[in-house]
């Protein structure tokens, strides 16, 4: 079995797949940090895509790949704190792809 750090040096070579184990490994807990902050599925829900996806979009910046976890708790308290301070809707699907965004397949967040 992989152990995590392998898991994101194959994310990072582009593998969807491997990043795909991760969210799966997060996205409970990420969603439930959500609700536990806000309240509101909907939103919850939407802030825990948004924080995979900012996950995804700058995993390169991850220095150490032991730490993860680590990390992305810290992407998604930025989620929220950005949320919470009045800034959303975040930016939404439709920005992201206008944008040229459109590397990640989000089907499975």
């Amino acid at each position: 079995m992989e152990n995590e750090a392998e898991i994101v040096k194959s994310a990072l070579k582009g593998d969807t797949e491997a990043f795909r184990k991760l969210v799966e490994t997060y996205k409970e807990s990420i969603y439930l940090l959500m609700l536990s902050s806000i309240h509101d599925e909907f939103h919850a829900q939407d802030l825990t895509q948004e924080t995979f996806i900012r996950a995804y979009l700058n995993l390169e910046k991850l220095r150490d790949h032991t730490k993860f976890a680590f990390w992305l708790y810290g992407i998604a308290r930025n989620v929220i704190l950005k949320w919470k301070e009045g800034n959303h809707p975040t930016e939404s699907l439709e920005y992201m792809m206008e944008n040229g965004w459109t590397e990640i397949d989000i089907d499975y967040l």
